[in-house]
């Protein structure tokens, strides 16, 4: 059982403002001062005393999952899975009954679609997760109960937690997941702008930049790349599904400032007000998540590409060695040998990519069950070449982690941090470690390799 059994009482600023502000002793470190309005001291004199009881009720209780699936015409035992937790600290209008809105909204526009005579190629699985806020309870134990067809047949997982907080998308994703995600925002209108999502999400990362960054020397506009799609860490339910299990995953939604997270005040007035008033980002949340679906449920050839995973590894490789570099620490990892697995990794996601380009074409003009065959050998290859970056031993103290490319970091709560088990033993000072990790890592692109390999016959 990995809950945590540290009584927590969870009190209002202005309690705690009551109790933080008569504190003595150290002034804390500039880095440790809170944003309450007064000095903050690490106490440990006698100036105060507080006497706190706290009852907490210790049960057991039933949760629930709800699952719905439909099943597919063609590829019934391929699963393109979707996520969202139902359950919140009080109201939830944002967290999670924004995502929860959104997936009524896409089941019942998939049910029109069936009730016209649709069946989609693959499977779709919708899950509604209980105990979300309690340690990602019911996705990770549904996860867990159902490994073995999820490994055989999951074909991504698309998780929406918060999918509505204000008015700016933004997303993260496993790199293969990028081109698909950057080309359904360019199908979906923006409610506040008209322009496509993509269009508006772009627009927002230009206006962040610096003259600098936005002109040359000659007053000429240099061109702003994609916005970014961010790593995935934990905090929501896809991490039972990537970091356990290797399935491609994301996690989506439209922010803005929030500042009613947890609270009561995450209400239906707060988002009729504040967050959502006109309810057109919930529409715009469900059709992109519909849309990045269907276009996995649908489609002939997957849409998961590893050349953009490839350049991503060796962005992380170099980050990796840099940092090294700066602990003393540079020579504690064959950094070649990771990079030339990479190199071999893009050369034949390259190849790959251009097979599958070649076989839709040949199953669409009618070339036959060949084509077909050929077609269905690649797909399985694409599903599975992120099971392939997964460990059994799992990482270093945490071996229910299974991810080697990506896991919250030891020490950043939900945040990502690649090459885990390598940045940390690197920020720990442990070169055998290290070395350890960075041999761990080559295999896992070592075998990804080889499966897109297999794929490609």
């Amino acid at each position: 059982m990995n809950l945590p059994h540290i009584p927590v009482q969870p009190i209002s600023y202005g309690d705690a403002q009551r109790l933080l502000k008569p504190l003595r002793g150290p002034v804390r470190p500039k880095g440790f001062q809170g944003g309450l309005p007064f000095t903050y001291h690490a106490g440990g004199t006698s100036d105060v005393r507080l006497h706190l009881k706290t009852d907490i009720e210790f049960v057991t209780k039933t949760i629930w999952d709800v699952i719905t699936k439909i099943d597919g015409a063609v590829e019934k035992d391929r699963w393109v899975v979707l996520g969202n937790h139902r359950d919140a600290w009080v109201f939830g209008a944002v967290d999670p009954n924004s995502g929860t809105t959104a997936m009524l909204e896409l089941g019942r526009g998939l049910g029109q679609l069936m009730k016209s005579g649709w069946k989609p190629r693959r499977s779709i699985v919708l899950g509604s997760w209980d105990a979300e806020e309690q340690g990602l309870i019911g996705s990770t134990e549904w996860a867990e109960e159902n490994a073995a067809e999820l490994k055989e047949k999951a074909v991504a997982y698309l998780n929406v937690d918060v999918a509505v907080s204000g008015p700016n998308f933004s997303a993260s994703s496993v790199p293969s997941m990028w081109k698909l995600i950057r080309s359904a925002t360019q199908d979906v209108r923006d409610p506040k702008t008209g322009k496509s999502i993509y269009d508006a999400w772009h627009s927002r990362v230009r206006s962040d930049l610096t003259e600098s960054e936005l002109y040359d020397a000659n007053g000429n506009d240099k061109p702003v790349s994609s916005p970014r799609i961010g790593a995935l860490g934990s905090g929501s339910d896809y991490t039972p599904f990537l970091q356990h299990l290797g399935v491609p995953s994301l996690d989506m939604g439209f922010g803005g400032d929030y500042g009613v997270y947890h609270s009561a005040y995450d209400s239906f007035y707060w988002m009729a007000h504040f967050g959502d008033p006109t309810f057109q980002y919930h529409v715009a949340a469900a059709q992109i998540w519909g849309t990045i679906t269907l276009r996995l449920a649908e489609a002939e050839g997957l849409p998961l590409d590893y050349t953009d995973y490839a350049s991503q590894l060796r962005e992380f490789v170099n980050e990796t060695k840099r940092l090294a570099v700066r602990r003393k620490l540079g020579d504690s990892f064959d950094s070649k040998s990771l990079l030339n697995a990479v190199d071999d990794f893009a050369e034949e996601a390259a190849r790959v990519d251009k097979r599958r380009r070649a076989e839709v074409l040949e199953v669409e003009k009618g070339s036959g069950g060949a084509s077909i065959a050929r077609l269905q050998r690649l797909n399985d290859a694409l599903m599975q070449v992120e099971r392939a970056l997964t460990d059994d031993r799992g990482l270093h103290g945490r071996t229910w982690f299974k991810h080697q490319i990506y896991a919250p970091g030891f020490y950043t709560g939900y945040a990502a941090l690649p090459f885990p088990d390598l940045r940390q033993a690197i920020e720990d000072g442990r070169s055998g470690d290290a070395s350890e990790a960075a041999n761990r890592i080559t295999e896992a692109i070592m075998r990804a390799t080889e499966v897109l390999k297999q794929g490609r016959g």
